[in-house]
């Protein structure tokens, strides 16, 4: 949006135009790219016999999304739990909005849900688990269940 606004208030001659389109699809082009790495947020959590805690601030900001897909991949050593979950309202008050029980093995699991609050979490609980790896992505969806990056 900002460098579609820029295009609409920038020069008006056609000579000044040309001189500018190439700094404005520049632009245009990074600003493209920034909205679509917003979409997605990948961690990787090596240290599995540890508590873990991932906070997102205005995970959707201006956009109007409300369906978030969370994805875990990977291996652990014995069973854990991962949960997305976002702030109520309340400082520190939170409620899960997606809740995985991971087993002891491989890991490979993915739930969509939809979401209403800006701040979010997830959450790792070791339990008894003390090696492994595992690959987490936050994918924002259009209503359609499309990742956003992808349209």
């Amino acid at each position: 949006m900002k460098a579609i606004a820029i295009l609409l208030v920038g020069p008006h001659n056609h000579n000044q135009i040309k001189k500018y389109f190439p700094l404005s699809f520049v632009f245009i082009m990074l600003s493209l790219s920034a909205c679509s790495e917003h979409n997605n947020r990948d961690f990787v959590i090596t240290d599995c016999g540890k508590d873990t805690t991932i906070i997102m601030r205005d995970l959707i900001g201006q956009y109007a999304v409300r369906l978030v897909s969370l994805k875990v991949s990977g291996n652990i050593n014995e069973p854990a739990t991962l949960l997305l979950e976002e702030n109520v309202g309340k400082i520190g008050t939170f409620s899960s909005v997606i809740h995985f029980n991971l087993e002891k093995g491989k890991v490979n699991l993915q739930g969509k849900q939809e979401i209403y609050a800006q701040d979010y979490r997830i959450v790792y609980l070791h339990s008894n688990a003390s090696k492994g790896q595992l690959k987490v992505r936050l994918q924002l969806l259009n209503p359609s269940g499309d990742t956003l990056a992808d349209k």
